[in-house]
């Protein structure tokens, strides 16, 4: 008897970028757009990433660039969310409800990298090396590498993340 195996490849059509900075995520996006004339804003619905069964969400910046059709996201390396499923009940003396906080990474493979770009779409030369410099132009970022998405152990997280404004 013969066993077939079944081998599925994903289409990676994103580019993707670390950023390493102590900033939170608001600055990264303000810095970003002062230094590369992008139009980051905070989307007003929470991302969602899959752990397990467990939803996280998370907040995201978005820019959409009409010229080149291009989805840009600005994401967190690193989630905290608290686990509904064990909430601790009130006691006689707390009064409140608590909840454990767990901490989860988009990439544990990267996880000195505090911040991913991801791009959906073309992005032209020009803005690719201005955005390879921004550690040179921006002291608050203290690295900002592009990823080899293919080659990464942990690419199927990126798959996993859904957007609330992608298409």
């Amino acid at each position: 008897m013969t066993t077939h195996k079944l081998e599925i490849e994903y289409d990676y059509d994103f580019e993707l970028y670390a950023i390493r900075s102590s900033e939170d995520l608001y600055r990264i996006a303000f810095l970003l757009n002062k230094q590369l004339g992008c139009q980051f804003k905070q989307s007003l619905e929470s991302a969602v990433y899959y752990e397990g069964e467990q939803r996280i969400p998370c907040s995201y910046y978005f820019w959409y660039d009409c010229d080149f059709e291009a989805e840009w996201y600005i994401i967190r390396n690193q989630f905290q969310f608290s686990d509904e499923s064990k909430l601790k009940s009130p006691d006689l003396f707390s009064g409140s409800i608590e909840a454990d906080i767990n901490v989860s990474m988009l990439s544990k493979e990267y996880r000195h990298i505090d911040y991913f770009v991801q791009v959906f779409g073309m992005i032209p030369r020009k803005m690719k090396e201005s955005l390879l410099t921004v550690p040179k132009n921006i002291s608050e970022i203290q690295t900002l590498i592009k990823l080899d998405v293919p080659t990464m152990k942990d690419r199927d997280s990126f798959l996993l993340f859904e957007y609330a404004n992608k298409s």
